[in-house]
């Protein structure tokens, strides 16, 4: 299908682009944590119905990061020095993976 290889979606925040389905997420607090996570320009979860949820799924819209994204995050946070490592972005990362 060619919307799901096609660069057609707005990133919240982001007006610069357009980026593929896979390539963006739902909104979701938990994830806001990841700097690596660019969010679907939607006004809301809330408001967005079961029918438009399913259909930006079946394009490719995520709603989990890979666990190797997540890892490569950890890790770079981890190689910085310890005044410019974000202490608490890790531990909110490290939870997320746990729950």
């Amino acid at each position: 299908m060619k919307l799901r290889s096609t660069s057609y979606l707005p990133a919240a925040n982001d007006k610069t682009k357009v980026y593929v389905p896979s390539q963006l997420y739902l909104k979701d607090k938990d994830l806001e944590i990841f700097s690596f996570v660019k969010f679907l320009q939607w006004p809301s979860n809330e408001g967005m119905s079961a029918a438009d949820r399913n259909f930006l799924l079946k394009l490719g819209v995520r709603v989990e990061p890979p666990l190797a994204d997540i890892m490569k995050y950890l890790e770079k946070e981890g190689a910085k020095t310890a005044d410019r490592r974000d202490e608490a972005a890790m531990s909110t990362a490290l939870q997320y993976l746990t729950q």
